[in-house]
């Protein structure tokens, strides 16, 4: 019954996806009239999480590799091949450096082909966090994505809110939170169907050079940036109620905000991805 439920709700989950990154204003006016808004949104934000890794498992499916190694062919640069480690080998990611600076906004830096150890950053505002001997290709779970950006999307609503007090302005914290949860799944769906329709057009089918894909991938992305940004913008602004210069103090105040919420939410990144092993046969 509870599956059957489920599968009911879909399309549901889907309009709330489709409305979040097209009218943002129009999800904030449903939100404000639900009972029920955190739980809603939390199952919005799973509901797209697990998609886009359907999305991912059916392109590897497909083609028989993953998307990333076709963008990095596309762009005419070499994908080595290399032997998985072996199990004595395979270390466990250890903390390298942490550090404040001028940065914005949330992500995960890589250097190399996302199955092998390196090198990787986690960001989040004003903060980044590097860590060694880490896969991103472990952070490819529906555990793993849910985990990590349920802490981004707890620590952006953090900044947020603390930023919205200071200027007088009073958002009910799980609003804010349900808000950047639907946000945050939409965005995630959002990129991953698109860079998956884009790249098996321009790369699987069309099979084109090295300097038209570059341009072609490049717009979208930059179109899909700022699709994502003017629903962050417009959504969060009308949830919060208040004038675009006042907003504008608020996203400034946010990122300063960040400089002491990051320091306690990327400790918690970090920890997750030391205990994904656990996590993945627990849950």
């Amino acid at each position: 019954m509870a599956f059957l439920n489920l599968i009911k709700e879909l399309p549901d989950h889907g309009k709330r996806a489709i409305l979040m990154i097209a009218q943002p204003a129009t999800i904030v006016g449903e939100m404000t009239q639900e009972d029920k808004v955190l739980g809603k949104s939390f199952a919005t934000f799973g509901w797209t999480l697990a998609f886009s890794l359907c999305l991912i498992g059916f392109y590897s499916l497909v083609f028989g590799h993953n998307m990333f190694e076709s963008v990095i062919r596309a762009a005419g640069m070499h994908y080595p091949k290399v032997e998985s480690e072996p199990d004595e080998l395979v270390k466990a990611p250890v903390y390298r450096a942490f550090g404040c600076g001028l940065g914005a906004g949330v992500g995960i830096s890589m250097t190399n082909r996302p199955e092998v150890s390196q090198t990787i950053a986690f960001d989040m505002g004003a903060c980044s966090l590097i860590v060694d001997h880490a896969k991103p290709a472990d952070l490819s779970t529906k555990v793993a994505e849910t985990l990590m950006l349920s802490i981004y999307a707890i620590a952006a609503t953090c900044c947020v809110w603390l930023a919205a007090r200071l200027v007088g302005t009073r958002p009910a914290i799980k609003m804010v939170l349900a808000f950047l949860l639907i946000w945050s799944g939409s965005v995630w769906l959002a990129a991953t169907a698109t860079i998956s329709l884009l790249v098996i057009v321009t790369a699987e089918l069309l099979h084109l050079s090295r300097k038209p894909f570059i341009v072609t991938y490049s717009a979208f992305i930059i179109i899909l940036f700022l699709l994502f940004i003017r629903a962050y913008w417009n959504g969060l602004r009308t949830l919060i109620g208040v004038p675009r210069w006042k907003f504008i103090i608020i996203l400034i105040l946010a990122w300063i905000a960040s400089w002491f919420v990051a320091p306690i939410a990327l400790p918690l990144v970090f920890l997750t991805l030391k205990a994904m092993p656990l996590l993945e046969n627990i849950l």
